[in-house]
């Protein structure tokens, strides 16, 4: 069995307040992330190992001020071994769904270059697709990535997180079904402004 739970680490600050998450195959614990927050909840870096402390420094962003999931750029350790070392920058459209990574280091001769594309359905199942800088060199440019993002990125649909073992989204307190439509959870806020408790959006595809 392979999942991944999820729960919250408080601290004294809101800059170091955070969750972590756990991943498990086969009923063995695969990995510890921590995720640290800055204090308009947004993610600012991800850290791998038992003890936040000592663990390594996997990921971190930057966003832009005008709007809270408007990313900008992620720093990310690419082989998993001594912390950060790979730019890239985040290209999104009108709704702030990432349509692309772009290439930011300049020493890899790619500089500029598209390193993934990203297509949705209207509710944000995402298609991954090859970029004329694909680090596996997988296939032509605009071709679909059939193994998925090459890069380990999960910031998708509307900016937000998606749990690549789960297919699901996290929108900071809820899932959401990407191929339904609907929110794993009810409304905290009950039947006040729908009469569907796991409504997305207006979405009729929900009971």
């Amino acid at each position: 069995m392979t999942g991944r739970t999820r729960f919250k680490r408080t601290s004294t600050t809101a800059r170091t307040s955070g969750s972590s998450a756990r991943s498990y195959s086969g009923g063995s614990l695969t990995e510890t992330r921590h995720y640290y927050y800055n204090d308009r909840r947004q993610v600012v870096e991800e850290r791998v190992g038992t003890t936040p402390s000592t663990a390594r420094i996997d990921q971190q962003y930057v966003y832009h001020p005008e709007y809270v999931d408007a990313v900008v750029l992620r720093w990310w350790d690419s082989d998993q071994s001594s912390g950060p070392d790979t730019y890239h920058y985040y290209l999104q459209d009108a709704n702030y769904n990432v349509t692309a990574l772009v290439n930011g280091d300049s020493g890899s001769g790619d500089l500029g270059k598209v390193v993934e594309r990203y297509a949705y359905t209207p509710y944000g199942k995402c298609t991954v697709l090859n970029g004329a800088a694909d680090p596996n060199s997988e296939g032509s440019d605009w071709s679909d990535d059939t193994n998925g993002t090459d890069v380990a990125n999960v910031v998708r649909y509307t900016g937000r997180e998606l749990d690549l073992g789960t297919g699901l989204q996290l929108n900071r307190l809820r899932w959401l079904h990407l191929s339904l439509g609907r929110w794993m959870s009810r409304d905290p806020i009950e039947y006040s402004d729908s009469e569907s408790l796991y409504l997305y959006c207006l979405a009729r595809l929900c009971p």
